[in-house]
């Protein structure tokens, strides 16, 4: 046979293919490896040598210093706030490298590799973002950017049982759990604040953390010393309140605010409802502030306040994974208020999911660890629950209906000659006498509160008349007709 007279060469074949493959498949798994080692380098540079984001902690504190000094502009200051959040949320959901597709056949060669490594006494490769204590990290920081302070804490106290830190991240978990100590509210709370920055100061030295909590800690103490100064020194009244937020005691300030509501002046009903949801923006009640910021919006959408409301109530649903409904509800605020600030706030929210999408194309991060922890944690506790979006989905679909009834009464106004026309010829007819034939004309009244009627002229004077209908007669002051029609 053929087969038998070439059995050497088909057999030299194979074996060349298969070294082929072999060698291509090994090619491949030292990409992966070297991929893998370049990953960890980016992502050690990204959260140890810029701390966890520590611009967001500043920039915190000093907007809460400026507007105790008189020097904040909220515009701006709520523009820088949407301008760090876009930042600071990119964190978790820029795009990592995805070189797992050959993932099995590089598990041999990378045990080899670090099995050297380990003989040569060299830190092993592992894959940083499948390392769950730096997922429960993350988790943490999204909750603390979110105000959940207290539940930031639980878990970054979690992250510190699931893994061993080198000094920079340790260095970065105790910087922000003194933030959020400082920020939960209470005098014991702002004391282990300031515990924790020393700790850091002190243990942590020669890591970029340190000079962070210096200026968290002089900020802090500044913070503390103001607060007792107000609370001894100072009447209740809104001012106090608002001294007490800028300086980050928002319990006590929201304390001063609920005593003082029913007894301030009508003109400052608005300030004080804004500043009081603010305490509860901060104080891990999103639902309840923008309950508030509506109510000032839909009370006196003329005030300042009422747009400063708003992007609070858009800044909420920016930084929630569940916060779609929320943006929309401020959107939709916003054709009532025309806040150009907003408007910007809205063009870099855009324009930072354009970059994400462009990044992240394939949802590379769908089947991270980050991913699965972050949505098994937001199952038990979410920013906002299911019933309270479902409030705002039905706040939505009410504006919806304010603005289709707006158009509508548009609409009338274009026929505002056809009307005029139609009130002129009514009131040429000086007096019409009540039908008794068959043949009485019957007309249909159009009222400008949508309601219809249809009749008979009975009586008519130069500012109503008076209609019969099969209901009854009905006295219509002609201001309020917007068309009528022979019937």
């Amino acid at each position: 046979m053929k087969i038998d007279k070439y059995k050497i060469e088909i057999s030299f074949s194979a074996i060349t293919v298969v070294i082929l493959f072999g060698m291509y498949f090994f090619n491949d798994a030292i990409k992966y490896i070297r991929l893998k080692e370049l990953k960890i380098s980016l992502q050690r540079s990204s959260k140890d040598d810029n701390n966890f984001n520590h611009i967001g902690l500043v920039m915190k504190y000093k907007e809460h210093r400026k507007s105790y000094n008189g020097k904040n502009n909220q515009d701006k200051s709520d523009i820088i706030e949407m301008r760090v959040n876009s930042i600071l949320s990119h964190r978790e959901t820029k795009k990592r490298i995805n070189s797992d597709n050959n993932k099995l056949l590089t598990i041999p060669v990378l045990n080899i590799i670090n099995f050297i490594r380990w003989v040569s006494d060299r830190e092993k490769i592992i894959d940083i973002m499948d390392n769950k204590s730096i997922a429960y990290i993350d988790v943490a920081y999204y909750y603390e950017r979110n105000n959940f302070y207290d539940k930031a804490l639980d878990i970054y106290k979690e992250a510190r049982k699931k893994g061993v830190y080198e000094a920079s991240t340790l260095a970065g978990i105790i910087l922000h759990e003194g933030f959020c100590y400082s920020l939960a509210g209470g005098k014991k709370n702002r004391i282990k604040a300031k515990e924790s920055y020393i700790s850091v100061v002190n243990n942590f030295s020669t890591e970029n953390a340190a000079i962070t909590a210096i200026i968290l800690l002089q900020h802090l103490e500044g913070f503390m010393s103001e607060i007792n100064k107000i609370i001894k020194n100072e009447k209740d009244s809104v001012n106090k309140g608002v001294k007490l937020y800028n300086n980050i005691a928002y319990k006590e300030a929201l304390n001063v605010f609920l005593r003082i509501e029913k007894t301030i002046h009508k003109s400052e009903t608005s300030r004080l409802e804004y500043f009081k949801g603010r305490c509860y923006e901060e104080l891990s009640q999103k639902a309840k502030a923008i309950e508030i910021y509506q109510r000032i919006i839909e009370v006196n959408s003329k005030s300042k306040y009422a747009k400063m409301a708003n992007r609070r109530i858009y800044l909420a649903g920016f930084t929630a994974n569940n916060g779609r409904l929320i943006k929309i509800l401020s959107i939709r605020n916003n054709l009532r208020l025309n806040d150009n600030t907003l408007k910007d706030m809205i063009k870099i929210d855009r324009r930072i999911n354009k970059f994400r999408h462009e990044r992240n194309p394939r949802n590379v991060l769908k089947n991270s660890l980050f991913i699965k922890t972050m949505k098994r944690i937001e199952k038990i506790s979410p920013i906002f629950a299911p019933a309270e979006l479902e409030k705002y989905s039905k706040m939505t679909k009410s504006h919806d209906r304010i603005t289709d009834k707006k158009k509508t009464i548009i609409e009338n106004k274009n026929n505002t000659i056809e009307t005029v026309k139609t009130i002129k010829t009514i009131q040429t007819v000086k007096t019409v006498k009540p039908a008794k034939t068959k043949n009485t004309i019957k007309y249909r009244i159009y009222i400008n509160d949508g309601n219809q009627f249809i009749g008979a002229i009975t009586h008519e004077t130069a500012s109503f008349i008076n209609f019969s209908t099969s209901l009854g007669n009905i006295k219509i002051n002609k201001s309020k007709i917007i068309k009528m029609e022979m019937m």
